[in-house]
């Protein structure tokens, strides 16, 4: 909202009706989240899965964005006499509220959970990845029609949710194997 501030003027008025398009994309949003929340459950029984609900949220966090960047635009007069009035920022031109708003959302994702969880996990981020790459160059030179796998050794939740044993089948098939065997991880 800030950064859509900071930019200047257009010259032309605004549309009269234009002040109703940032409830509509907000109220759109929420309800094709709904929606598709609802149609899962309905259609399932259960809740929806993280994908689906990543991109739910990204929609929503769009429209979030929009909506918010849609009422700077439209009360853009109404915004500067309330921040003309207010002692603590005199103006958004100086860049003070972006960078001040910068070092808030980098104190917040700094001292998120998922920031913590990168630095418990960090020291096995690489390991995983080594053991990925490798997993991944066994099925993709392998001649063999039977290939075996072995399990990670190195299990950050942060990435892993789930290892090769839950859908061989579909992996199988991605990388034209007749099947996947899973074995235990060889010990160093």
């Amino acid at each position: 909202m800030a950064l859509t501030y900071a930019i200047p003027n257009r010259a032309e008025a605004a549309h009269p009706r234009a002040r109703f398009l940032a409830p509509g994309i907000i109220v759109l949003c929420l309800a094709c989240c709904y929606f598709e929340y609802f149609v899962h459950y309905y259609s399932t029984g259960i809740r929806l899965v993280e994908r689906a609900q990543n991109q739910a949220l990204i929609l929503l966090l769009f429209g979030s964005g929009l909506f918010a960047s849609l009422l700077v635009r439209t009360y853009r007069s109404s915004l500067e006499r309330m921040i003309a009035q207010s002692a603590t920022i005199s103006s958004l031109s100086s860049g003070r509220l972006p960078v001040a708003l910068a070092c808030l959302v980098a104190a917040l994702l700094l001292l998120s959970k998922t920031a913590f969880l990168v630095y418990a996990e960090g020291s096995s981020l690489y390991p995983y990845w080594r053991e990925t790459v490798a997993r991944h160059r066994l099925l993709t030179t392998s001649s063999a029609s039977v290939v075996t796998v072995p399990k990670h050794r190195w299990t950050p939740s942060l990435l892993l949710s789930a290892d090769v044993m839950v859908n061989t089948g579909c992996i199988a098939r991605y990388f034209g194997k007749a099947e996947l065997i899973v074995v235990e991880p060889p010990a160093d």
